[in-house]
């Protein structure tokens, strides 16, 4: 956001309104466009809250029980589609 906002504040202080179409400015809008799209993109690759739970649970009562703590498995977990 501060790369998107600091490339506009040089175009309006040098008054080249051509240079709005520069590789760098359309490169900002690109991505602060992009960034509204970032918790979508968590959202698909998270396993689904059940799945997480399990997990968790899992891990405490192992470690509870004194084991070591197995590294949480993900293939059984079906992610979102």
């Amino acid at each position: 956001m501060t790369f998107f906002f600091a490339t506009l504040t040089e175009i309006w202080s040098d008054g080249e309104w051509q240079r709005l179409w520069d590789w760098k400015s359309l490169l900002s809008v690109a991505l602060f466009g992009a960034s509204f799209f970032i918790p979508k993109v968590v959202q698909r690759f998270r396993p689904p809250p059940s799945c997480r739970k399990k997990a968790i649970e899992n891990y405490q009562k192992n470690d509870e029980a004194g084991e070591k703590s197995p590294v949480i498995r993900t293939q059984h977990l079906k992610f979102r589609t």
